[in-house]
């Protein structure tokens, strides 16, 4: 009768069947004090590949920026140009088209900050002037007189305030983009997460927003606005998105380039 000799299969472990994944050195810390976190859906596979302080400073950044921020000046826009400001529908219109053109021109920011590097950072310095700057706009907007004179400035300075917001969002796509080129499986979570944050924050402006127009208040929403954007520039001045200065980014990205190119070379042979 013919024996079968050969050796049953081995059961291999989760170690050899997973794809071995990079711990961020804070995350480390973070997951020893608080391991229920590590399985919290996106939230711990960002903070696990890009660690906790630049994972909660995008999330926050684009919350109350992008989210809170700009969705309040937006839902101000009609009762301060036509009640505070007292002008006709047709040039509301016209004021405000100009007022949201500085979101349109936000690829410019990113094109200038990647040829120009600003005290060797490409993104981080341009981030903080942009939310103080922004702020200030803002603020000038809120404190302008209740004329008709003040609708031309008034647009003038939200499409300035836009113009900022509108750097923050691009650069924090800008560098959350490289982040996810070394680390690719999770870009996903990471994208979901600063998205979900900009979801939340709109929400939150529309709670603020109805009941201050509704009182004839909504020039303190574009002070919260402004208050909020300055805030933001917390996270820059800190850097904790963790970015490096422009030379060693460049080298790099130099290094995955050949790495990339040395693969697809032999996949061609």
């Amino acid at each position: 009768m013919a024996t079968d000799d050969s050796a049953p299969p081995r059961f291999m472990s989760a170690e050899e069947t997973v794809p071995a994944r990079s711990v961020h050195i804070d995350a480390r810390a973070l997951f020893s004090a608080l391991p229920c976190l590590r399985r919290a859906p996106i939230f711990g596979t960002s903070v696990e590949a890009f660690g906790p302080k630049c994972v909660l400073s995008m999330g926050l950044s684009e919350f109350l920026c992008k989210g809170v921020a700009d969705f309040l000046i937006r839902c101000s826009l009609f009762p301060m140009f036509r009640r505070r400001y007292g002008v006709d529908a047709m040039t509301y219109q016209r004021m405000a088209n100009l007022a949201s053109m500085g979101w349109s021109m936000k690829p410019i920011t990113a094109m200038f900050s990647d040829i120009f590097s600003f005290f060797g950072y490409t993104k981080r310095w341009y981030l903080a002037v942009s939310c103080v700057v922004g702020a200030a706009f803002a603020l000038a907007f809120a404190l302008l007189p209740p004329a008709k004179a003040s609708a031309a400035p008034a647009a003038a300075f939200v499409f300035l305030t836009s113009f900022t917001k509108a750097n923050v969002d691009i650069l924090t796509q800008g560098h959350y983009s490289r982040l996810i080129r070394r680390i690719p499986l999770a870009g996903s979570s990471l994208v979901s997460w600063v998205w979900w944050w900009v979801l939340l924050g709109s929400l939150v402006a529309s709670v603020i927003a109805g009941p201050l127009a509704d009182a004839s208040l909504e020039w303190i929403g574009v002070i919260v606005a402004a208050t909020l954007q300055f805030v933001t520039t917390f996270f820059f001045v800190m850097n904790w998105y963790g970015e490096n200065k422009n030379r060693v980014n460049r080298a790099e990205d130099a290094k995955f380039m050949r790495a990339e190119t040395a693969g697809g070379k032999e996949g061609f042979q």
